[in-house]
């Protein structure tokens, strides 16, 4: 008689477990992100990839929290750009004899916090903070001479340059079913772009002796930093699980 009040027992915990699952608040999530950017600045390329890990906790039947982990990615083009002035006394570089060609890149690892609002029909619309750090890349390689060969610049490089940045986004969403939803997003991207500044001719002088390949530097050479906000669609396909 213990035995099966025992096994009626079991049983009846193993069917209410699903319905307990079900009703449970918070839901995980897998974001798989494309896009396209507004914005030509910077050489980098128009398009961008992601993807995040979400959590969505429902606060009732139509409002939800979700926090994600996120990862974005930006290629650029190679491109050559154009000769500062010289030196003082120097003569401009040689077009055909010079190059100056570069190559950047624009990702980052962030935190996106955002809330929900279910409207009707599936739809919902939503809107937060990406907090984190955006990380700009840019390869560089130049080779400067005159026409007389007075002088000849060799100098190349990669520097990088991460900062903390919140970039606002927002968009709707629509659940396809249960275990599936498209969202698509307006994001105002925040980085720090960086570009090499070399003048074309000037003398060689002491560098960052800390620095491996640094001990001499050509004069003046340096580092401009710009704020950007890079505008871009997003869209994204969010496996629920």
């Amino acid at each position: 008689m213990i035995r099966s009040t025992l096994l009626v027992a079991l049983a009846a915990g193993l069917v209410g477990l699903p319905a307990r699952s079900a009703e449970t608040p918070f839901q995980m999530g897998l974001a798989l992100r494309t896009g396209y950017s507004l914005s030509t600045q910077d050489h980098l390329n128009p398009s961008l990839f992601g993807l995040g890990l979400s959590g969505d906790y429902a606060l009732s039947s139509t409002q939800t929290l979700r926090g994600e982990l996120a990862y974005f990615y930006e290629a650029g083009r190679t491109y050559r750009t154009d000769f500062l002035p010289a030196a003082p006394g120097q003569a401009q570089p040689d077009p055909t004899k010079s190059a100056d060609v570069r190559k950047n890149k624009l990702e980052g690892l962030t935190l996106r916090l955002s809330g929900i609002q279910a409207l009707s029909s599936g739809w919902s619309m939503q809107g937060g903070l990406q907090i984190g750090n955006s990380r700009f890349t840019q390869e560089y390689i130049g080779n400067t001479i005159d026409a007389n060969r007075l002088y000849q610049d060799t100098y190349n490089g990669v520097p990088v340059k991460s900062a903390l940045k919140l970039s606002p986004f927002a968009g709707l969403q629509y659940d396809i079913d249960r275990d599936g939803a498209v969202e698509l997003n307006l994001i105002g991207l925040s980085y720090t772009a960086i570009e090499f500044q070399h003048t074309p001719g000037a003398p060689l002088v002491s560098g960052d002796l800390t620095r491996p390949g640094s001990h001499l530097v050509y004069a003046g050479d340096h580092l401009e930093e710009r704020s950007r906000m890079r505008l871009a669609v997003e869209f994204s396909y969010r496996f629920r699980f």
